[in-house]
């Protein structure tokens, strides 16, 4: 049987997304900036399909305490009430205020890593058990914290763009914090039963796998393999 669901947050924060090769390559690596593009660039599908698909994880949960925690998480990808704020939106702009940091690729090969990356956060984040959906979320959302923390190191490292002018990021610096405690809170409140033991690490161990094939998708550009 897996580990208890409490140790799902656990283990990612021992497995952290931030010290994956890609992240982490400093010595001979792509502007951190140009990183980032193709980071979000490819991650644009992802970013345009996680409303409707957390939406739908709320519906087919039976616990309308942890539907709760969810559903502040998709008034906040919405905009709290204000289209002009959606973060789909603001990703957007993100990717155009850095797109001057676009890697120099083929046409057919910029966006290569995408499609690996939707179908593989579909298939857990949309599973037909809503448990295993809700296994990946946490996983996600620790994750993200990683992630968010390593992009604000690197846009303090650099001078080319004004960090406040990335109203995505400001949007997300202390809300991906917020949601890591409420992934922590979560795995709390599911009740400890096998079955649900064994869909929720399905979905966290599923997404680890997605996120870490993609971010050695896009290292791959960049790194020549030695023989």
């Amino acid at each position: 049987m897996p580990p208890s669901i409490r140790q799902v947050v656990s283990y990612c924060e021992a497995h952290p997304l931030d010290q994956h090769p890609f992240l982490s390559w400093r010595s001979g690596a792509p502007e951190p900036l140009t990183k980032a593009f193709d980071i979000l660039l490819n991650a644009y599908g992802l970013a345009a399909n996680f409303p409707t698909w957390l939406a739908g994880v709320i519906a087919h949960l039976d616990d309308r305490r942890i539907q709760s925690l969810l559903a502040r998480q998709l008034n906040g990808e919405l905009g709290d009430g204000d289209p002009s704020r959606m973060h789909i939106l603001l990703y957007q702009r993100a990717i155009t205020l850095l797109a001057p940091f676009r890697p120099v690729l083929p046409p057919e090969e910029a966006t290569a890593p995408a499609a690996r990356l939707l179908h593989g956060a579909e298939r857990y984040l949309c599973s037909h058990d809503p448990y295993e959906a809700l296994g990946a979320l946490v996983a996600g959302e620790v994750f993200g914290s990683q992630f968010f923390a390593w992009f604000g190191a690197e846009l303090a490292r650099q001078s080319h763009i004004e960090p406040s002018s990335l109203d995505w990021f400001g949007a997300h610096e202390t809300v991906e914090v917020e949601h890591a405690r409420d992934a922590a809170l979560i795995s709390q409140l599911v009740a400890d039963l096998p079955e649900r033991r064994e869909a929720v690490w399905r979905g966290a161990l599923g997404m680890d796998w997605v996120l870490t094939t993609f971010l050695s998708d896009l290292h791959q550009r960049y790194v020549v393999e030695l023989p």
